[in-house]
């Protein structure tokens, strides 16, 4: 017995759709901050930048993504679902392009944020 998914106004949705969206964004979620994480090294050679220049692009990132998780609960309740992830996807997928094109650290970092 197979029962179609209805959203809460009754329009039928593929689960594996869903579900294969939310985990991919979630994979490069986590993977952009892992590559930040780890690639510290290269980001200060590449940009002849101090140590401390590269780190505060990492406290950056995490207290965006900290401010951001208490906001989530306030948002989900004037926006839906929907919306708010392809709203976040979006603005990921393009800071992620701007910050590849990006010509030098202060762009690439601001981007990054």
């Amino acid at each position: 017995m197979s029962e179609k998914a209805l959203d809460i106004h009754g329009k039928p949705y593929s689960r594996a759709l869903m579900v294969a969206t939310i985990v991919f964004g979630s994979f490069i979620t986590i993977l952009s901050s892992t590559m930040l994480a780890t690639a510290y090294p290269a980001l200060m050679k590449a940009f002849d930048a101090s140590t401390s220049t590269i780190q505060w692009l990492t406290t950056g990132f995490m207290m965006v993504n900290g401010v951001m998780i208490p906001i989530t609960a306030w948002l989900l309740n004037r926006f839906s679902s929907k919306t708010l992830y392809m709203t976040a996807m979006t603005l990921f997928l393009v800071g992620t392009v701007l910050a590849f094109v990006a010509t030098d650290f202060i762009v690439r970092s601001l981007l990054a944020v």
